[in-house]
């Protein structure tokens, strides 16, 4: 729960905060739809509630990791970052987000999701190796969006190499820089003792404030999905549709390996994630037995929605809208826009 010090200093801003009994949310700073173009053109930079950072140390914490993820843990080198699914036996989806490599640590950073749940696994699997599991706690996040990010972290004295795949962490100041829909994003962890000074060097450095609504739009627009919102442990990772960026093929063994290249070898799954636009509808009636989208942004239901939404492969073809509605009954037109032909 953000500090009632930085709360304040967000409502001066112009936040509009949305309250539930566990967190305390920044849904925008007055218009949601004027804050989408600065990070589009500039940068921005949104207050990030839960960003969880599990750090693993020991001299054998590489090639653990490497043995629970479907990404290449063991190939990283110091700074480098990779995206990665931890599964199960069945290579259901257990927890999904970054390794980070640093010279004494791994660490996995995650949007929110089952935090003790991945802790619980991945500890339950240490046997005699030399490695310790742990969560970074008293820890504040912030994600900086926009062609003008690297500039903007310049205000914290932080230089990148390359705003794609770079990962710093020191004691004061941790960054995993990424993109996300071809924008520049870098996701921004401080001590919350520091949390209202990085906020203030941040603005004064020309990054506008921005709250979840612009966050969550870009972040469905890359399809980056959030577990238990998006996918759940009832979805294998390859149906996440991020298998470029999150599996590799070539690793060798882990964890949920042998269904992943069963699926690899078929070709295809029987469904997966798509990325869709909604089209509000003039009926608010909800329509029964339609698919509903599990994650849908906040910014643009004026008009057109970004949606992430699971679907069965041979049910979609691109571009051809279809009925849907979203979670409270209001009734949709899909386009799916990341359609394959069904071939593949």
């Amino acid at each position: 729960m953000p500090s009632s010090e930085f709360l304040a200093a967000l409502q001066s801003a112009g936040a509009i905060l949305s309250s539930s009994t566990i967190n305390t949310t920044v849904e925008h700073f007055g218009n949601a739809a004027s804050e989408l173009p600065a990070a589009q053109s500039s940068s921005v930079v949104c207050p990030l509630v839960n960003l969880i950072r599990i750090r693993a140390t020991g001299k054998d914490r590489a090639k653990f990791l490497h043995s629970f993820c479907t990404n290449n843990v063991s190939a990283l080198q110091v700074g480098q970052i990779c995206e990665a699914f931890f599964t199960d036996v069945k290579a259901k989806v257990l927890a999904h987000g970054f390794v980070v490599a640093t010279g004494d640590a791994h660490e996995i950073w995650m949007l929110p999701g089952d935090e003790q749940a991945l802790l619980t696994h991945l500890n339950r699997y240490i046997i005699t190796e030399d490695v310790v599991i742990q969560s970074v706690a008293e820890h504040s996040a912030f994600a900086v969006i926009g062609p003008q990010v690297a500039a903007t972290l310049k205000s914290l004295g932080l230089t990148l190499n390359s705003i794609a795949g770079e990962g710093v962490i020191t004691p004061d100041l941790a960054v995993v820089a990424t993109t996300w829909a071809d924008a520049p994003i870098a996701f921004v962890s401080v001590p919350s003792t520091a949390t209202l000074t990085t906020w203030q060097v941040l603005i004064n450095a020309g990054a506008v404030p921005a709250g979840e609504d612009v966050f969550q739009h870009i972040r469905i627009l890359d399809g980056f999905p959030l577990i238990g919102v998006d996918l759940t442990s009832d979805n294998m990772a390859p149906e996440a549709d991020r298998n470029e960026t999150a599996i590799s093929y070539t690793k060798g063994c882990y964890l949920g390996q042998e269904p992943i290249a069963r699926l690899d070898a078929m070709g295809h799954v029987n469904r997966k994630l798509y990325k869709a636009t909604a089209a509000i509808t003039p009926d608010d009636v909800a329509i029964e037995n339609a698919p509903v989208p599990t994650s849908v942004s906040q910014i643009a239901v004026e008009s057109q929605v970004p949606v992430l939404i699971v679907l069965p492969v041979r049910s979609v073809v691109a571009d051809e809208g279809f009925s849907g509605a979203l979670s409270e009954g209001t009734s949709i037109r899909l386009t799916v826009s990341n359609a394959k032909p069904q071939s593949e």
